[in-house]
């Protein structure tokens, strides 16, 4: 998943949190920084698996990243979030991540 966002001041940026919704693991990107993670493997690629399940119903909720750290990482004019996702060998043969909300303080 990658998101185009645009920032026409990043110095007016005070805080920076990353909400997530993720099957069993993710990791998350700002410009190609990775600025969170969650169950993910320690060489991601598009074959590995997370490292732990999650149940269906913490799947469906939303959790918060503060990635407030990174607000050097943003640009004026266009950046870009993405994430990729990560299932266990036990989950469905598909992930699923929804990291499309940065949240500005």
């Amino acid at each position: 998943v990658r998101v185009p966002f645009t920032v026409d001041d990043p110095s007016q940026i005070i805080g920076l949190t990353l909400r997530a919704q993720f099957q069993d693991g993710f990791i998350a990107f700002l410009n190609g920084m990775e600025v969170a993670a969650s169950n993910a493997p320690a060489a991601a690629n598009w074959k590995a698996a997370a490292t732990a399940p999650r149940t269906k119903t913490a799947a469906t909720n939303f959790v918060n990243f503060d990635v407030t750290d990174f607000r050097g990482s943003l640009l004026v004019g266009t950046n870009v979030l993405a994430a990729g996702a990560f299932a266990t060998a036990s989950s469905v043969t598909t992930a699923a991540a929804s990291a499309s909300r940065l949240v500005k303080t």
